[in-house]
């Protein structure tokens, strides 16, 4: 099982990967990530691969912080999927 977390979850785009990995029977919806929070919704990307072993982030931010993502992604030996 791939599992995935899914940066800007609760955006328009976040919520339909969402709904995707969820309806996919080989991968797995570990973590939502959004800065608005909520339950079960991680504020910050570092805490949930802190709980998290992540294989893959899907990110659907804003411009100014997918870079950040993407080097902590990298440096973190996780797979990154810009949108």
């Amino acid at each position: 099982m791939i599992k995935i977390g899914v940066c800007g979850a609760l955006g328009k785009m976040g919520q339909e990967v969402c709904r995707a990995i969820i309806n996919t029977n080989d991968l797995e919806l570990t973590a939502k990530i959004d800065i608005a929070g909520g339950e079960n919704i991680y504020t910050s990307l570092e805490k949930a691969v802190s709980d998290y072993k992540l294989d893959i982030i899907i990110d659907f931010t804003r411009p100014d912080v997918i870079f950040e993502n993407a080097k902590f992604c990298l440096n973190h030996g996780i797979k990154i999927v810009i949108g």
